[in-house]
């Protein structure tokens, strides 16, 4: 049986390189599309959603434990522009990507 963790899991895998779809999940998992589709929709969520927060917890994680430059994570995660990866960032953590990782720094440093 097909699971929304499981769901959860192939799209944020696929997420690292591309937007997934539906039918790639559906492929991955042996299923029709209508299968990952049922799922999404019993949790209320949707593909593009698990994406976004997968993109942004990688992102939490390589702004607080590395020092990648914004503009390259922003392309290591399938932004097209620092920009658009600093909207996003900041839409979700009501902050930029560069305050997250000042933030993150003196967190580690009282720690």
């Amino acid at each position: 049986m097909l699971t929304l963790d499981r769901v959860r899991k192939i799209v944020t895998n696929l997420s690292y390189s591309k937007q997934p779809t539906i039918a790639e999940v559906a492929r991955k998992t042996g299923t029709t599309s209508r299968t990952p589709q049922r799922r999404l929709a019993e949790a209320r969520t949707s593909c593009r959603e698990i994406v976004s927060s997968a993109r942004h917890e990688r992102a939490k994680d390589l702004l607080s434990q590395t020092e990648v430059p914004v503009c390259e994570i922003a392309a290591r995660l399938g932004y097209a522009t620092p920009g658009a990866f600093s909207r996003a960032f900041a839409k979700r953590a009501n902050q930029s990507p560069s305050a997250w990782r000042q933030a993150a720094s003196r967190v580690r440093t009282q720690g």
